[in-house]
């Protein structure tokens, strides 16, 4: 996997990259025709042979050079590329954080953090292998660990942990902070570990592929099946490869599927779906066994000259298990994210995200921390190919709370 550093518009986007399984099955037919689908639909494109073989994305897509020298990656949203041999990247960021309100509690204060991230990655033939960790302070964390086969041109089936494929700004943004043009990330795409509030990893195989239609549109495909994190006393605890066998687990679904008009990704659009059965024996709310989460979603990620517009929109259900009592809820979430690119080094950008039904939910109360409205804005200043220095400041609110924030980055990236 090739990851350049420039992030411009024009620059090419990032790649994606006990269970009760038979009682919800039973008791969600959807999600039992969901999976199947999930596994239909690949094996229907693997088999189609009334259209020509296509070879793989990088043999046939052109290169496409801009006014810096980046060349257009057309084998980005999937892990389909890896390039040969042992590849090596590393991430640094540095920032602080300032954040100021009279009323908050969760969220006033003054923070720095420094972070260091590894992706490695290894390719030969058809097999691959790739790994991601990540160290902040004391903590550290095996982001991914999984290993792939490609068994057809454009199509890769991974096992390990994995990112589940139904997040858009995740498969974009997933590498290292530097490859992020923002500091933050929609609070709705916020990891595990971040206040995340949906599942972002899972333990289990994660199948992409791609096809290409005659009229230049590629069709990409990514689903997943495993293992969902649990809830613990107001987080998100995904599986650990390290602690694999850390309680009971239930399963998780995932897909995506992508198109893109002009083959190489420079306009996007899609529709995302999950479904994860959090375990909830340790979220400390009486009487609860799990929580079914479901999620359904369209995104679009538009270049018009130097300017680029990336939005997703969620319905997101839960469904609580009390043991004899059920109770089921809603919520909407979407954002829209602006990006203007000055000049070869400057950038500017805006974002506004909302989450709606937040207020009384038996869900996100469990996430006191969750940021359900933010409005931000920041300049970014790029040095040389590989050093950035990013600003941004703006307003947000948690639960009843609002307050002020101001962030300031550095970040880079090596290899």
């Amino acid at each position: 996997m090739k990851l350049c550093p420039y992030t411009g518009p024009g620059a090419p986007p990032r790649s994606t990259s006990g269970t009760r399984l038979t009682s919800v099955a039973a008791r969600h037919p959807f999600w039992q025709a969901l999976l199947a689908a999930c596994l239909a639909l690949p094996l229907a494109a693997l088999a189609d042979s009334s259209s020509p073989e296509m070879p793989p994305a990088a043999a046939v897509a052109p290169e496409h050079d801009h006014a810096d020298g980046a060349i257009e990656d057309p084998t980005h949203h999937n892990h389909s590329h890896v390039d040969p041999g042992l590849n090596l990247f590393g991430f640094l960021t540095a920032s602080y954080t300032h954040l100021g309100s009279a009323t908050a509690q969760n969220t006033e204060g003054k923070t720095g953090k420094v972070e260091g991230a590894l992706l490695a990655t290894y390719g030969h033939g058809p097999f691959r292998f790739l790994t991601e960790a990540v160290a902040y302070g004391q903590d550290f964390e095996v982001e991914r660990f999984q290993f792939g086969l490609e068994v057809h041109p454009g199509t890769l089936i991974w096992a390990g942990r994995v990112h589940q494929p139904s997040s858009y700004w995740n498969t974009e943004f997933h590498h290292g902070q530097y490859l992020q043009n923002s500091i933050t990330r929609p609070a709705i795409e916020n990891w595990e570990d971040e206040g995340g509030v949906v599942t972002q990893h899972v333990g289990g195989i994660l199948l992409e592929t791609e096809h290409g239609l005659a009229n230049g549109t590629t069709l990409r495909l990514a689903t997943s099946a495993g293992y969902a994190p649990a809830i613990e006393t107001g987080k998100l605890k995904p599986f650990d490869v390290v602690h694999w066998h850390n309680g009971v687990r239930h399963p998780a679904f995932a897909l995506r599927l992508d198109v893109l008009p002009d083959g190489i990704g420079e306009q996007a659009f899609g529709f995302m779906s999950g479904f994860s059965g959090l375990q909830a024996r340790d979220s400390g709310v009486e009487n609860l066994d799990h929580v079914d989460l479901t999620t359904i979603g369209l995104y679009g990620d538009v270049h018009v000259g130097e300017a680029r517009w990336l939005g997703s929109v969620y319905r997101i259900r839960t469904r609580f298990d009390y043991g004899q009592q059920l109770v089921s809820e809603y919520a909407t979430s979407w954002f829209l994210h602006g990006e203007y690119r000055v000049s070869e080094d400057w950038m500017g950008f805006l974002r506004h995200e909302s989450t709606l039904g937040t207020q009384s939910s038996h869900y996100f109360n469990q996430f006191p921390g969750f940021v359900n409205e933010r409005n931000v804005v920041g300049v970014r200043y790029e040095s040389g190919s590989n050093h950035a220095l990013t600003l941004e400041t703006g307003g947000a609110r948690s639960g009843n709370d609002r307050y002020l924030e101001l962030r300031l980055q550095w970040s880079a990236v090596f290899h």
